[in-house]
Formats: structure tokens, C-alpha cells, sequence
């Protein structure tokens, strides 16, 4: 399946080195990737102050499995070619994520900027755009193996529940 990524720096070696450099008795061993599915919108909004009106464009993502919204610095996109099993299911509609993103980016404009009225927002482009996840499974000397998620974009990570 063609779907549109955001273009992400770590690579598989990277994501194990992120592991080792959280614990050296850890033996990471990647157990899969993910591409977890987002709603993108660039809103752009005019909001007035008391110093005046100003303009400005935000973009957003929206999680399409928790409806959580939340603005991002410019990304890159390409497409990649995935197996179909490598895709997290969404539970949320690109209708839920929009409503969910205006209103996360209204909120955050009016308390932001100290506006005086609600800004009125415009969405100039949106995309379904996924996120690479590294799942690694780490093993212990006598203990249970465990899994880490790691974010190929940030480096963050994770440790998965049981």
C-alpha cells in the first residue's frame, strides 16, 4: 500500500542504539515497525490584540487513534510503499480529527496571543500522513523480555505495557 510518511532520520541501527544508550545490559533486537496514522492541517487564522491584528499560519496534527491534537514545526512527506499489516488501525474519522485539531489550535491561538475575539480559522491543506515506530524487544539476564517503542523522528521512546 502507497501512503505518505513523515520523513524520519533514524534508521533501525539508530533506533538499537537509542536502546543501548538507555541501558548497557539490555540485547535490543528490532521486533517490527509501525506506521501509526495522523491527521495534518495547516489552519492559517487572523487573531486581533491589543497590539493589532496579526496573521499566521499553524499547522497541526491530529493522532487518529487517541483524537489528541497538537501543533508541529514543518515536516517533510514522502510517500513509501508498506505492507498493510505494518499500519495501525485508526478508531477516529479525518471529520473527528479536523474538529479536534480546530479546536486545539482556537484554544491555543486565543490564550497565546491574548486575543480579544476568537480567531477565525481557514484550513489551506490537509493530508493523512503516518509516523514510522521502531518496536524493540529488549531481554534482561533472567528477566522477561519487554518491548520499547522508538519514535524514528525524535528519538523518544517508550516502554510498551505488557
Amino acid at each position: 500500500m502507497n501512503i505518505l510518511i513523515i520523513k524520519h532520520h533514524l534508521t533501525e541501527k539508530d533506533a538499537l542504539e537509542v536502546v543501548n544508550s538507555r541501558s548497557r545490559d539490555l540485547i535490543p533486537v528490532v521486533h517490527s515497525k509501525v506506521y501509526y496514522p495522523y491527521c495534518w492541517f495547516l489552519f492559517s487564522y487572523t487573531v486581533k490584540t491589543p497590539l493589532g491584528s496579526r496573521s499566521i499560519n499553524v499547522s497541526c496534527l491530529t493522532d487518529l487513534c487517541r483524537n489528541q491534537a497538537f501543533t508541529t514545526d514543518g515536516f517533510q512527506r514522502v510517500e513509501r510503499e508498506v505492507e498493510v499489516k505494518q499500519i495501525v488501525q485508526e478508531r477516529y474519522s479525518e471529520a473527528e480529527a479536523y474538529k479536534t485539531a480546530r479546536t486545539y489550535v482556537v484554544h491555543s491561538a486565543t490564550h497565546r496571543m491574548k486575543a480579544l475575539l476568537l480567531p477565525e480559522l481557514t484550513l489551506i491543506e490537509k493530508k493523512r500522513v503516518f509516523k514510522l515506530f521502531w518496536i524493540v524487544e529488549c531481554q534482561r539476564k533472567e528477566a522477561p523480555p519487554f518491548l520499547i517503542l522508538v519514535d524514528s523522528t525524535t528519538g523518544k521512546y517508550e516502554i510498551l505495557p505488557d
